[in-house]
């Protein structure tokens, strides 16, 4: 148990995740069902650690925790996979289903401060949906994509929930539109469209490629599942200097 569990928080571990994560993807491959991937992080927590202390940022964490474990079902699977970054795993739950699941969670952080020093302090939350889709090898093609739009949810403002673009968009109304095969994607007009309903307008085409270039090696190597495909060289793994915390 302690070789796959985060001894902070009691959540799995990256290791914990990762075997977890790769049962689930191929009971879900096997019955054809499906299955997403939240992604999330605390906004700002350096800013939490430098100002407060330590023992505060450890605070925020299990907090945190708390929160993203609430009335999770016994099949999804819940790791703290970061610093302060951690992997929800839904089993039986499209895409739809999971940002709503991810915006309730935001909310709920949004509207739970922590306490620091006798006083209340607020905390937000940045969260990214993918889900399982016909092209994926393993877990970590959901978990790059889930990832990416993290960063995309950090990059336009922070305490928001962003979802991949390369199935679905969300329209300015909410609701939710599949994207039609040939439609150029990543850089269709549809997907530019469902980026700006999220507040992701802001990035620029070639940046956004440079920058989940860079992710989805780091990514990958942090979420190593069987069968295991090659990945690009030239790897880099000082991704965090470049992410909003």
């Amino acid at each position: 148990q302690i070789a796959v569990r985060d001894q902070l928080t009691g959540l799995l571990n990256r290791r914990g995740f990762s075997e977890q994560g790769a049962q689930a993807y191929a009971t879900a491959r096997r019955a054809n069902r499906h299955m997403s991937v939240i992604m999330t992080d605390i906004d700002r927590f350096k800013f939490i650690n430098d100002e407060h202390g330590h023992a505060a940022g450890d605070d925020a964490l299990c907090h945190f925790a708390r929160i993203l474990s609430a009335g999770r079902r016994a099949e999804d699977i819940l790791a703290r996979v970061g610093g302060e970054e951690f992997a929800l795993v839904l089993p039986g739950t499209d895409l739809e289903s999971a940002t709503k699941i991810a915006d309730d969670l935001r909310d709920l952080v949004d509207s739970s401060p922590i306490r620091v020093e006798g006083h209340s302090m607020p905390m937000t939350a940045s969260f990214g949906v993918a889900t399982i889709s016909k092209k994926d090898t393993c877990l970590t093609d959901i978990v790059v994509r889930a990832d990416r739009a993290l960063y995309r949810s950090k990059r336009a403002g922070r305490n928001r929930v962003d979802l991949e673009s390369s199935q679905i968009m969300r329209a300015p109304d909410g609701t939710f539109k599949p994207i039609e095969a040939g439609s150029g994607i990543p850089n269709s007009r549809a997907d530019r469209a469902g980026r700006r309903a999220t507040g992701s307008a802001a990035l620029s085409r070639s940046a956004a490629r440079s920058r989940c270039a860079c992710r989805y090696s780091t990514t990958a190597i942090r979420f190593r599942c069987n069968p295991w495909p090659p990945r690009p060289s030239g790897i880099q793994t000082d991704y965090r200097a470049r992410r909003p915390c």
